[in-house]
């Protein structure tokens, strides 16, 4: 009997992960906070779109930066976050919504103006003293 010419089948062995070259870029990255940590509250079966949990990332530090203003974080149905502080007939409502994008509602129920809205970056520090500003007018 004639052999014909030998198969063989190469199997490559799995490549190595080169943990070192992510090392650098997973040891800078800080801890996110969690929806209980960006609500302020306990969860009670609240969905919030994927996007908006994002966008409302800096709220901890806002509430915690405007405390004296009574901050509320509630959700609505679209699983858009608000975060809502009030003095006196003054409002200042910051959304997150579904796309990830923070619009700032300013109100003043004494005025006659009209409420400003506008959508606003992701700057903590600047939404903070743009709020601050409007409430101690």
């Amino acid at each position: 009997m004639k052999a014909g010419p030998a198969t063989v089948q190469t199997v490559s062995a799995p490549r190595r992960l080169d943990l070192t070259a992510n090392n650098q870029g997973v040891q800078s990255r800080e801890v996110k906070p969690d929806l209980s940590t960006i609500l302020g509250r306990s969860l009670r079966g609240d969905v919030v779109a994927p996007y908006a949990l994002m966008a409302a990332e800096l709220f901890p530090q806002l509430r915690d930066g405007l405390r004296r203003w009574n901050p509320r974080t509630t959700v609505n149905s679209l699983g858009e976050l608000t975060l809502t502080f009030t003095r006196g007939l003054k409002h200042a409502v910051l959304t997150a919504d579904a796309d990830g994008e923070l619009t700032l509602l300013l109100s003043d129920r004494e005025s006659e103006d009209e409420p400003e809205a506008e959508v606003i970056g992701h700057e903590g520090h600047a939404i903070l003293q743009r709020v601050q500003a409007f409430l101690e007018r």
